[in-house]
């Protein structure tokens, strides 16, 4: 038996109304999922360049040279003022940063009436500045304030008050001993080489 052409018109007819709303519910489909899966990669982006965004601050805090401004000096200086008159001493490796460094924190540390000795000739090299004392040379890395151990009676409360300063300013500090292997006349203060 053979189907009229009427009969096939119709299948035809609901076939294309049939592929019209499948067209629709799959086009809709993809654009709601397409939107949700857009929406998971802009957060994943957004992440992802915020990360970016704090390495990139973090290297380049790790690339610029520790120094200490004239603002920074004084804040430092008025933090240990109340220790006038206390003995340092001070050693830097030879390259321009730490020795910039090495110069701000003497500055600061005179400037509050702290007391600048030469520093214990060790062997090593000194290094003699027109006007100002000598610095000893270190082979350090960081910033570090020692004192030896006999005199933390009389020398932790400035020492401490200096690391708390200089820290305050964004600077780390990475020791603070009281050792029996450094000379007992003074806070030394080592500006060694950055890490």
């Amino acid at each position: 038996m053979a189907w009229p052409v009427e009969t096939w018109k119709t299948l035809f007819d609901w076939g294309s109304v049939i592929l019209v709303c499948l067209t629709v519910f799959t086009g809709a489909g993809a654009l709601i999922t397409g939107k949700i899966i857009g929406d998971r990669q802009d957060k994943e982006i957004a992440r992802l360049n915020n990360e970016t965004a704090k390495a990139n601050l973090e290297l380049a805090r790790l690339k610029a040279p520790r120094a200490l401004s004239p603002e920074q000096q004084a804040r430092v200086s008025l933090k240990v003022k109340d220790f006038s008159g206390t003995p340092f001493d001070l050693a830097s490796t030879m390259d321009s940063e730490a020795t910039n460094l090495c110069s701000a924190i003497e500055d600061a540390l005179v400037s509050a009436g702290w007391t600048e000795i030469d520093p214990p000739n060790s062997g090593g090299l000194m290094v003699r500045r027109g006007g100002k004392k000598p610095i000893g040379t270190t082979f350090a890395i960081g910033l570090a304030v020692e004192i030896h151990q006999s005199r933390a009676g009389d020398l932790l409360k400035p020492t401490e008050a200096l690391v708390a300063a200089l820290k305050a300013e964004g600077l780390e500090v990475t020791g603070l001993a009281t050792i029996t292997g450094t000379a007992p006349n003074a806070v030394h203060i080592h500006v060694g080489r950055k890490f």
